[in-house]
């Protein structure tokens, strides 16, 4: 493979000697500076057809300017691929594949004519320097042979690739593959044939538009399936209403929690409170001030309200540890989720009304135990 670095610093140092802007060599070449600054910077390679001229400017050989010598990038230059074949047989897979970045897409299928297959390097390396239709071509007499074209797919139009995608489909073949490749309108297509043959869609989700997601998500609420593979890719009002519409027909809305925002997390979590059912599922997606109201409200019930620690800060937590003990209620669950202060203050305050401050020890610090441990066997005198 040709250095493109290395041919590039080449042509810089040729054009310097010659005293030249590169917008005076683009200029002398008819092409546009940029095209100059990408070859000398490396990002690409001259066009088969500029060798010559450039050649001639600098008064170098081709071979020169390439950096070693290649019989068929210099007579291709010079009088075109059928010329080359005039005289020579073959060409070998390595030398061929040099020079496809400098051959224009017409030479590399006339070299591919040209040339016994065996001798031809593997079919992806043309595919960069193909057009459409032979690329398209291509990928028809491999599918023929059984062979795959995935490698194809990114050289090819929307349009070639739902053509070639199509055919995986009747064949029943996983569409993965072409699914980057082709445009929301095809993707929608393969969708509904899928939908109405009552196969999964969720592969097809990423590629498709929230609009049509969402159609997409109603009819299959509408056939009484399940959309859990949606809510990824649905907008949040659209989200609110299948959740609605999924509680109404009874169903689960664990895999919807994750992708809305609290307020609407806590508007189903009050719907499933009220209906006295657990809140616990809806919890890691409540803000602070949610969690609080449904902790009050449990605590007024004169329920436990144990499941909401993890999720309560630690001003919050006090507070309802305080109220818990003002009632006479045990809060041997609270001490992993007091800070230090607090928690010291209700162990001495438990321990003033004589209750029972077992559950505190493992979270207080020693000096604090062993005051307590004091004040306890004074007590008991």
């Amino acid at each position: 493979m040709f250095d493109m670095q290395k041919i590039g610093r080449k042509i810089a140092s040729l054009r310097k000697a010659a005293d030249m802007t590169q917008p005076e060599l683009a200029d002398r070449l008819g092409i546009s500076f940029q095209a100059v600054s990408n070859w000398e910077r490396g990002m690409s390679m001259p066009d088969i057809s500029n060798l010559p001229e450039l050649a001639e400017i600098f008064g170098v050989s081709i071979d020169e300017l390439l950096g070693r010598e290649s019989k068929f990038i210099k007579t291709v230059a010079e009088s075109g691929v059928e010329e080359y074949f005039k005289e020579e047989k073959e060409i070998s897979s390595e030398e061929l594949e040099d020079a496809l970045p400098l051959l224009k897409p017409r030479q590399v299928e006339t070299v591919i004519e040209k040339v016994d297959p065996a001798n031809l390097p593997n079919v992806n390396a043309f595919l960069p320097f193909l057009d459409e239709d032979a690329v398209r071509e291509l990928a028809e007499e491999t599918l023929k042979q059984g062979g795959s074209i995935g490698t194809f797919l990114p050289f090819m139009n929307s349009g070639d690739a739902a053509h070639f995608a199509g055919i995986a489909f009747e064949r029943g073949e996983p569409m993965g593959t072409y699914l980057p490749f082709l445009s929301g309108k095809h993707i929608k297509q393969f969708v509904l044939a899928e939908f109405e043959k009552g196969n999964s869609i969720s592969q097809y989700l990423p590629f498709l538009g929230s609009k049509d997601t969402a159609e997409l998500a109603k009819m299959e609420l509408a056939k009484g399936n399940s959309i859990s593979a949606y809510p990824p890719f649905l907008d949040r009002n659209t989200l609110r209403e299948l959740a609605c519409a999924t509680l109404e027909k009874d169903g689960d809305i664990s895999a919807y929690l994750p992708f809305m925002d609290s307020g609407d997390a806590a508007h189903f979590a009050g719907i499933a409170f009220e209906r006295g059912e657990p809140v616990g599922m809806y919890l890691p997606f409540l803000s602070g001030k949610h969690i609080k109201q449904f902790a009050l409200a449990e605590f007024e019930k004169g329920n436990s309200i144990s499941q909401y620690l993890p999720f309560l800060d630690s001003k919050d937590t006090a507070e309802l540890a305080k109220m818990e003990l003002a009632k006479g209620n045990s809060i041997s669950a609270y001490p992993p989720f007091l800070d230090r202060n607090t928690l010291r203050e209700l162990a001495y305050a438990t321990l003033e009304k004589d209750g029972d401050i077992s559950a505190y020890l493992p979270f207080l610090d020693s000096d604090v135990v062993k005051d307590l441990a004091i004040r306890a066997f004074k007590n008991k005198k």
